[in-house]
Parts: C-alpha cells; structure tokens; sequence
C-alpha cells in the first residue's frame, strides 16, 4: 500500500473509496542522480485540499511503512472542475534555500562537507535541515587541493557548491535518508548495497529494454593539470603525466582499443600540481569512457506477493535473470518509477555511468586577478577569465552511423550553467529492429527536474509509444479502445464509458441512466389534485420539471 502526507496528515492511499483520501495520477520518480519528483492530481474533495503551502508544505510518501520520498511543493494549478496539478521536488531541493559565502578554504574534504551542512543549517528551519551522515566518496584524510577559493561569485547556494566543488571535483552521489526524526545526508562513492531481491524472466519480469550507449566512448586520455600563468598573463605548459609513465602523456583503456579502436580526449585538472595525483585521476576518469549499459524493466515487486521478500529500493543492487536475452547480472536500481495504482506498470531502471568529474575551474586570487585586470577584489564579485565564459553555455549536434548494427543516432543539445538547465533531442534509428525513438527533454540541474516528452515506433510489434505529460492532438481521432486514469475532455462519443470516480457540471443523458445498479430512464406522470399546491418526493431519482394545472399535475422525473 502506498500513503502519501502533507504536514504529517493523511493526503492519499491505495484503493481509498472515502474521496477525502483520493488523490488521481499519483506519479513518483526515484532517481539517485536527482532530488526526484513527485506529481499527482487532488480532487476538490479530498480532505488536504486547501492544506497545500507552496514551498513550506512537508510531503513524504511511504510505501507500505518505508518512507520512499520526502520533499516540497512547488507547483500547483487549477483546472475547469478545481482539480490541484500538485507537483513536488525531493528534499535534496532544500539546499538551494542556503548560502555559502566565498572564503578561502583548507584542510580535509570531509570536513569542508560537514561544515557546508552545517552551515546550510543555520540558515534554515529545522524540516529543511540535515545531519552530516556516511561519507565514501573521500578518505577521512583526503585534504583540500591547495588553498582553493570560490572566487567567480560572491555567495553560492549550497547545491550548487556541493555540486561543484564537491561531487565535480571529487565525484560520487549525494543521497538522503530518514530515520526516527532526523534526515541525514550521506555522500556515497558507489552503491553497494544487495536489495535480496531478483527480477527474472517468466516470474516477475514483465517488459524488457537492454540498452549500450557508445555514444561517449573514448579509450586514450590526455590528463592535464595545473598551469601557471606568467607575467604577460599568459599560461604556461601545465602538469602532465610523462614523468610517471614511462614518458607518455597519455592513458589508454587497452580492452576499449580493441574493441573501439583508438578515440582521444583530454581533460584538465586546474588544481592539481603533482604528476602522480593526476595520473591516478585520469586513471579514474578513464572508466568514465567505456560503453554504458542500461536495462529498463516492467516488473512487479514481489514485497507485494511476499511481505518476507525485501522491497526493491533505489540505490541497490539487484539481480536481473533472463535466460531468452542471456542476461545474468547484478546491477543497481538507478531509477524507478513506481504506479501505485497499477503496480504492475511499475518501471525500473538499472545500470549507473560512471560519475565523471567536472573540471575543477579553481584558481588562487592572484591569478584570477591577472586573468581580469584587477588587483583588487571589491565590490560583490570578481570578473570571470575568457576560458570560463565559453564554459558558461555549452552546445553540441553528433550524427553517429553504426553501420555494422544498422543504426544510426542524431543528438543535439545546450548545456547552459548561467541557467542551470540542460537541453537535449535526440533520434534513433535502428534498422535492425525496425525501431525508431525520438526523445526531447529538459533538465533543470538545480531542481533536479526532468521535462520530456518521448515517441517510440515498433515496427516488429506494430506499437507506437508516446509518453508525455500533455499530448495535443487536433482534427478528428478515431480510436477502437481508450484507456485512461485521468482525461479532461470536453465531449465523448461512446457506446460505453466506465470510470471509478466521475466528475463534471452537466451531465445530459437522452436515453438511460443507471443509478446504484438500477436502470433509471425519464418518465411522467399526471395526477388529479384538487390543491394548486403539491409535494414532491424523489426517492433513487431525479425530478426535471413539475407543471401545476388547476385539477391536474404532470411530473416528469428520472426513474426506475
């Protein structure tokens, strides 16, 4: 069973019949590379109607006594019938509520951590605060790279600096957690963690996709350090890796150049000085350029079925068995998409890419300043270097023809960090499967919120797919069955017409009705009277009109 709260008082449950608990198209997502989401529709009868505080209401969702989601609300909109669109985002969320004032920064990375937690938390009430929790991503004695200094803004929100500086510079995932009355924040390198739980063919596996993405492969890598910047304001050759391996620059992924062949890529570490501390991040980030693999499965959680089986949960591994694919693999649940509803259209996605670490763009004060002119600070901020403005937007458009698979992927997009958003579209044909996708989406990197909308033609199973959360279709449509949990439509031409819970301000029926299992139709009657006055009782019907003569009276009512 799933429940949803707001505020600690009971919104939603599975199979409510009482409507001040029905909330319709209940949709969570569970991502371990965002904050998550959360979006459902509230029916003016439902108990929390008017409870809803944008930004300030607390919403938590459990399934069954394991709480699967914690956030906010922070968007809301009415509808023709007063029906609440209410979304949510995931308490990750809350970090943008907080600054971190620039400062010059030394000792450990754990404890910088720490003290940004800490720090976000005496700025901010004590639902939106965090206690420092398991940290993997960084050894307890890892220290900060030299003295670094934020030094391209006056105040950065907690997000994005633990985003970064921290999880950029040093890699790894941000996760949450609650237990009794406290949240905790963990920063984990990897996810470990064995659901007991498998997924497997012909039992509880449903629907399949296997997907290898080799779009961003690479197999040699140049790793690049720091630079000094001389005093014509040039930069100096920066840091390689020669004097560390054997006198090549390079890295190479031996297995990737027998399978790829040789695909080059460079990557600078702004702060690093020492040649043997940059080979071990190249070596690193190396990992990053292999082939990805993702599995995308339709399957029932078999918790349902057996309460002694352990709920799959994102962010553990889980054992997928398939013998018709050759598949036998343990991998991690990366996202997933549970139907509370119809939990057997509950979606699971498995496989995590590697996390690549961002360049870390940190210089010293005095560099900065000879990059920009200045000698001085003053003011609120300090004016960014020509190499960090081309940074700021980001745009690609790759066509990438695999022949021998008969396939052929377009993909465009824009990276924009002055915004935080992520723009991308994408096509892919594969001629091998007779299948063709095309996807367009957006990403806001501070919210975590993902916009997309997805069309998927099947030629082997005659299907096409099209998933989005409005899809507009104008002139006349014709469909043999229409299925779904939520429709705003403004006329239906049907033989029949089934729905749990019907809302709507007229209802116009010219032939039967039926009311409580009891055919009703309209009819009329005519008495004698010998009053101009007359009473009239409905009992399981409806009275549309009463004429009053002065011996007769003519009723016509909705009936049995």
């Amino acid at each position: 069973m799933y429940t949803i709260h707001i505020d600690g008082k009971l919104l939603y449950q599975t199979g409510a019949e009482d409507e001040a608990q029905i909330a319709l198209n209940v949709k969570p997502s569970l991502d371990i590379e965002s904050s998550g989401s959360l979006s459902f529709v509230l029916p003016p009868g439902n108990a929390q109607y008017d409870a809803i505080r944008k930004m300030k209401s607390i919403i938590t969702m459990h399934q069954n006594d394991r709480l699967i989601f914690r956030g906010r609300v922070t968007e809301t909109e009415r509808d023709i019938f007063g029906q609440k669109d209410v979304y949510c985002e995931g308490d990750l969320s809350f970090l943008l509520d907080s600054l971190w004032e620039e400062q010059t920064v030394t000792g450990k990375v754990q404890d910088l951590f720490r003290n940004l937690i800490a720090n976000h938390n005496a700025q901010v009430e004590s639902d939106k605060q965090f206690m420092a929790g398991i940290i993997t991503a960084v050894a307890a004695d890892t220290p900060i790279e030299g003295s670094q200094r934020m030094e391209t803004r006056r105040f950065w929100d907690t997000s994005s600096i633990l985003d970064e500086r921290l999880l950029g510079v040093y890699g790894g995932y941000l996760r949450t957690r609650t237990e009794g009355n406290v949240t905790y924040i963990d920063w984990l390198k990897d996810f470990e963690e064995d659901s007991g739980q498998a997924i497997r063919f012909s039992v509880n596996m449903l629907d399949l996709k296997d997907k290898l993405d080799a779009g961003d492969v690479f197999t040699c890598l140049i790793p690049l350090g720091h630079s000094e910047i001389g005093d014509d304001g040039t930069y100096e050759d920066p840091v390689n890796i020669a004097s560390v391996n054997g006198g090549l620059n390079y890295l190479q992924d031996d297995e990737g150049v027998k399978k790829y062949g040789k695909i080059w890529r460079s990557k600078t570490w702004g702060n690093t000085k020492d040649p043997a501390q940059l080979k071990a991040k190249g070596l690193e980030y190396l990992k990053t350029g292999g082939e990805v693999r993702s599995l995308t499965l339709k399957a029932v959680d078999m918790h349902f079925i057996n309460g002694d089986i352990s709920m799959l949960t994102i962010g553990k591994k889980v054992q997928i068995e398939s013998d018709p694919h050759g598949i036998s693999l343990s991998m991690v649940l990366s996202k997933m998409e549970p139907d509370p509803d119809n939990p057997e259209n509950s979606e699971f996605t498995f496989g995590v890419k590697p996390r690549t670490l961002s360049e870390a763009v940190i210089r010293t004060e005095k560099e900065t300043d000879k990059l920009s002119g200045k000698s001085g600070r003053g003011g609120g901020g300090g004016g960014k270097s020509i190499q960090e403005e081309a940074q700021d937007i980001l745009r690609w458009a790759k066509i990438v023809v695999d022949e021998a698979n008969a396939n052929i992927n377009l993909n465009a997009g824009e990276l924009n960090n002055l915004t935080g958003r992520m723009n991308t579209a994408e096509i892919d044909i594969d001629g091998a499967n007779a299948n063709i996708s095309l996807n367009a989406s957006a990403v806001d990197k501070l919210t975590g919120r993902v916009s997309s909308a997805e069309i998927e033609i099947d030629g082997l199973n005659s299907e096409i797919k099209l998933k989005a959360n409005r899809i507009e279709l104008n002139g006349y449509v014709t469909a043999s069955q229409f299925s779904t949990l939520s429709a705003d439509l403004a006329k239906i031409t049907s033989g029949t017409v089934q729905a749990s819970h019907l809302y709507t301000q007229n209802l116009t029926a010219t032939n039967t009705v039926r009311l409580a299992g009891h055919t009703c139709e309209w009819k009329s009657a005519t008495f004698l009277t010998s009053s101009t006055t007359i009473e009239v009782v409905a009992t399981g019907g409806v009275v549309s009109n009463v004429n009053l003569h002065k011996k007769t009276a003519t009723i016509d009512y909705l009936g049995t």
